[in-house]
């Protein structure tokens, strides 16, 4: 059983802007209602240690390994809970640019396994993901403005 959850948005900045805020990890308890908290070197093959708030409230926190490094376009990585095939997940990234001043963020998850079906019903865990990539959207088309007018 495969499910993704997805989401896109439009952002007033050129992708290596959009880049530079997603992947300042330092940052990210300053602006980002949905992923907390993380940690780790962004290079393929590494382990990155990830919080994110789920269910309003409840934090979750799992150590995926970077699949994908493509700067300042692409960022995959994939988690596995317990052991492989009762949740894997792949998260991605995608910065495209629109026009010169200008990007298109994507977003996505596709969580795989047997525990899927009781994960994804109404009301359950994709209802919340879809809730905090949207939460992480707006805040960060309002961060990546703010933070290259504060270099200028």
């Amino acid at each position: 059983m495969s499910r993704t959850v997805s989401s896109e948005w439009e952002i007033d900045a050129p992708p290596q802007d959009v880049w530079s805020v997603l992947t300042d990890f330092d940052a990210f308890p300053s602006w980002n209602p949905f992923i907390r908290r993380a940690e780790g070197h962004l290079a393929v093959g590494e382990r990155l240690k990830i919080k994110i708030v789920v269910y309003g409230k409840r934090t979750t926190t799992f150590e995926p390994r970077v699949t994908r490094v493509d700067a300042p376009h692409e960022l995959r990585w994939q988690a596995r809970t317990i052991a492989p095939g009762l949740m894997d997940v792949e998260r991605g990234f995608a910065i495209d640019a629109i026009d010169d001043q200008r990007s298109r963020l994507r977003q996505w998850e596709t969580c795989t396994g047997v525990l899927v079906p009781l994960l994804f019903g109404p009301g359950k865990l994709g209802v919340h993901l879809e809730e905090g990539y949207a939460r992480m959207n707006v805040a960060i088309a309002a961060r990546v403005p703010a933070e290259v007018a504060s270099r200028n």
